[in-house]
C-alpha cells in the first residue's frame, strides 16, 4: 500500500489515532469483545476510504490508528457543521425513525421537536443532535 493515498483531485496522507476509553473506564474489552472490533473495522474498511493501521485494545479502552482519504478539495469540504440551524424538520425526524424503528415509543417522537427548538436556543443544529442520538441509542432501541 503507498503511502500516500491519491485520489483525482489530491494526495493525502492522513492520519488518526483514537483511543476510546468504556463508559467509566469499566473492564468490558475481553478477548471475544476484542475480536468483534476487529473484525468490524474489516468491514468498515471495505466500505469506506480508510484503513485500520493498528488496532489495540486493553481491558478499558481500545486504540486505533487509521489512514483516511479526505473528501472533496479541503478538510473543510469533509466536515459536516454542527453549529448553526436545522437542516432537516421535526416531521422528516419523525419519518426517519419511524422507519428505522417501527416500534419507537410515542414519548420519543413528541420529543423531537424540542431538538429543534432547543438547538435553536443554544445555536446548535437540532437535526444533528438527534442523529447523534440515533446513533448512540441504535434509533431509540434501548
Amino acid at each position: 500500500m503507498s503511502e500516500n493515498i491519491h485520489k483525482s483531485h489530491n494526495v493525502s496522507k492522513l492520519m488518526y489515532h483514537f483511543v476510546l476509553p468504556t463508559k467509566y473506564r469499566r473492564v468490558v474489552v475481553s478477548d471475544e469483545v476484542e475480536n468483534v472490533i476487529k473484525e468490524t473495522c474489516i468491514e468498515i474498511s471495505k466500505r469506506y476510504d480508510m484503513y485500520f493501521l493498528e488496532i489495540g485494545a486493553d481491558k478499558d479502552h481500545v486504540h486505533f490508528l487509521i489512514k483516511a482519504a479526505m473528501k472533496g478539495g479541503s478538510a473543510a469540504d469533509s466536515l459536516t457543521a454542527i453549529m448553526g440551524k436545522a437542516k432537516a424538520t421535526a416531521d422528516q425526524m419523525k419519518s426517519y425513525l419511524k422507519k428505522k424503528n417501527p416500534s419507537v415509543p410515542q414519548s420519543v417522537l413528541d420529543m423531537i421537536p424540542l431538538y429543534i427548538s432547543e438547538g435553536e436556543a443554544e445555536g446548535v443544529r437540532g437535526d444533528m443532535a438527534f442523529a447523534q442520538s440515533c446513533l448512540e441509542t441504535g434509533n431509540f432501541t434501548f
